[in-house]
């Protein structure tokens, strides 16, 4: 009876918390910015806890790879702790971290038979449940959060499940995949699980997600079959049956299709493509600059902006702009690595990840179990039971190493963990290792402990910060949201700035603003603090935040704007005129009457009388289209730059129709009854 209690425990432990993880999201009551990933990284360290204290009771060591891991995992933590900032985007420490503990804690669990097969069902229950609920947000039938979803006309983007984001949502069931290879048998019911849960996958339109699958999928066709001596007709039979019903899925999905037809016929001419590589380029400047030691994690995601600013053109085209996005991550985990803990500690993740995947594949050679030390069960079951086991090693590890290279994917609250969890499951261990690497192990193992509470503490401070944080802004508390954070806590300095910048406190918007800024960055942030700067009438402070603004052309028409005006008020009239032409000239739709007006007679008070014609000639050209917009105002306007250009005939005429759209306006009249007088041109009504 007690063995029966017991039955399966391990996976029950684990399967349970990715069930747990996968559903749990903070109710839009806490007034949460971000709902979903909080209280799931919460739940991971609270596993991650209880995974390390039972590993502690094992005497099975894994082999050599462990001590590469655990080195790794000193350096990335001591890299980053070196910093002169050392607490700067410190969560995307965290995020790295996440995936190589339970790697290593995992991997001293010691699984049995039962333990995997009741995973690997839990997996496929949490990956269908999402599926099911992705596709009920995909018909517009979300029961949690239609007021999100609701407001996607793009239905894949509707696909966010319980997970928070569809990239993410689309990448944890991909993973729930693996649950197959972790039964004795795959039945019916397995089956028409993860049907489904491939079915969400493909109408997710994820294009990096289902490559993945793609390649991963052929991937254990090729090695469990080669290793079952399978002849190479039935296995080229086998993959092209695989990639016919694969092509012939995604045909049928008319967002997918066109997803992927974008990249593969005019790559040159995606959005997506091009901002990825702005990514990818700004990593690289990063690894170029320090190739051994890297920057420390977050390092990307603080200097973004800033990089981006400097590798696009000063003079941004429309085309260059449709490329620009506000991004935290390289989208190329192998790069962004690279950069933030430098080349060799790439190195050491790569070969980490190999000797990985040759472990799996060790597992496929007929003579694997008598290596291990034998079995009781029978050879066709054991050996049945290896192939599936590797083929949940190549599975996690070929589809993380494809996703990675156009997402994120090891950094994200979902899928990096679950890899981490799933190899470590599965990677097996010797129960005699040497001294010297015993002792080794014993240092790696405790090390391990003291991250994974320090991790534990991380979340559950970010959370209850989070919580005390949101109820002070919600009730309106600054003073109290004030005393709630720390100096270090850069992202909330930011809101709390902005509030106080709000509620009119500009010295305190200030402090706290210039605070955020040496640990967080983004456009929301250069706004705030140029205008608590201008309304402080501090124009030289807020000249290099408006002009980093529009350096990274995020948002770029206010940013001229902004920038303009700052220009203006510090008495650089020719490079504000220059910059608001700038700003019409990419964004003509989105140009304010009141605001052309104002550059008009900018251009000509500084002399740039064609521009200030063309630029006239134009918006009168375009209110003649719709027929509004043209007033006694721009007519007098147009009358004053005429007479400027020494067209008094003409500019008479343009007074005259003032006067006549609006007999009251006393600037035409006068300017009217100059002309007549003297048949000179006026200095412009400073009114107009």
């Amino acid at each position: 009876m007690r063995n029966r209690v017991i039955h399966g425990w391990r996976g029950w432990l684990a399967g349970l918390a990715v069930l747990l993880v996968s559903l749990f999201v903070l109710p839009p009551s806490t007034g949460f910015v971000n709902a979903f990933e909080p209280g799931k990284n919460l739940i991971w360290a609270l596993l991650l806890a209880v995974l390390a204290r039972l590993a502690a009771r094992s005497r099975t060591q894994p082999t050599s790879w462990f001590l590469l891991g655990g080195a790794l995992l000193l350096w990335m933590i001591g890299r980053t702790l070196a910093r002169p900032l050392p607490l700067r985007e410190i969560t995307v420490l965290a995020g790295w971290l996440m995936p190589l503990l339970f790697l290593l804690v995992a991997a001293r669990l010691e699984p049995d038979e039962d333990d995997h097969m009741v995973l690997g069902w839990l997996l496929l229950v949490a990956g269908g449940i999402q599926a099911t609920l992705m596709l009920l947000q995909y018909a517009g039938l979300d029961p949690f959060f239609s007021a999100t979803t609701g407001t996607f006309d793009y239905r894949p983007a509707r696909m966010i499940g319980t997970i928070g984001y569809q990239n993410q949502a689309a990448e944890f069931l991909a993973l729930s995949l693996a649950g197959l290879f972790l039964l004795r048998r795959i039945t019916l019911s397995a089956g028409l699980l993860s049907s489904v849960i491939l079915f969400a996958v493909l109408l997710t339109a994820n294009r990096g997600c289902i490559l993945g699958l793609a390649v991963a999928g052929g991937a254990v066709l090729i090695c469990v079959g080669l290793s079952r001596q399978v002849s190479r007709r039935r296995l080229v039979v086998m993959l092209g049956g695989a990639v016919s019903l694969m092509v012939l899925a995604v045909a049928l999905m008319p967002a997918t299709r066109s997803r992927l037809w974008e990249v593969v016929v005019a790559p040159q001419e995606s959005a997506a493509v091009a901002s990825r590589l702005n990514m990818a380029r700004m990593g690289l400047e990063m690894i170029r600059e320090r190739p051994l030691v890297g920057w420390g994690a977050g390092e990307y995601a603080y200097q973004y902006l800033e990089r981006l600013g400097g590798l696009l053109p000063a003079e941004k085209s429309i085309g260059v702009l449709a490329s620009v996005v506000y991004a935290r991550e390289a989208h190329n985990d192998a790069i962004q690595f690279g950069a933030e803990f430098g080349l060799p500690a790439l190195v050491v993740a790569g070969c980490l990840l190999v000797l990985l995947l040759v472990s799996g594949l060790r597992q496929l050679r007929p003579d694997a179990g008598r290596e291990q030390g034998g079995s009781q069960e029978p050879e066709a079951a054991s050996s049945a039971g290896r192939r599936m086991l590797a083929a949940l090693v190549i599975h996690v590890i070929v589809f993380m190493s494809v996703t990675s290279s156009f997402s994120f994917t090891w950094q994200t609250c979902m899928a990096g963990p679950m890899a981490g969890l799933l190899l470590g499951w599965n990677a097996g261990g010797v129960s005699r290792p040497s001294v010297l690497h015993n002792r080794l192990h014993a240092f790696f193992s405790v090390f391990a402990t003291v991250c994974v509470l320090g991790l534990l503490l991380l979340h559950a401070r970010a959370l209850v910060l989070e919580w005390r944080f949101s109820r002070a802004m919600e009730q309106g508390d600054l003073n109290r949201a004030e005393r709630v954070i720390g100096r270090h806590d850069y992202r909330h300095q930011a809101l709390l700035g902005a509030a106080f910048a709000k509620a009119g406190e500009l010295e305190r918007a200030g402090t706290h603003l210039e605070s955020a800024i040496q640990g967080w960055q983004d456009v929301l942030l250069f706004n705030n603090l140029g205008h608590v700067y201008a309304a402080q009438g501090r124009w030289r402070g807020a000249l290099p935040v408006y002009q980093a603004w529009a350096r990274t052309g995020i948002r770029h028409d206010e940013a001229l704007w902004n920038l303009a005006i700052t220009h203006e008020r510090l008495g650089d009239l020719q490079s504000a005129a220059a910059t608001r032409l700038r700003k019409h000239a990419l964004f003509p739709k989105r140009s304010k009457n009141e605001e052309l007006m104002q550059t008009v007679v900018l251009l000509v008070r500084v002399g740039k009388l064609d521009s200030a014609q063309t630029l006239l000639a134009e918006f009168e050209r375009r209110c003649a289209r719709v027929q509004a917009g043209w007033t006694a105002e721009w007519e007098n306007l147009a009358g004053a730059l005429l007479l400027r250009r020494q067209q008094p005939q003409a500019a008479a005429q343009r007074f005259r129709r003032a006067l006549k759209m609006n007999p009251a306006l006393e600037s035409a009249r006068r300017n009217l009854d100059n002309l007549e007088r003297s048949h000179l041109g006026p200095p412009l009504p400073a009114g107009n």
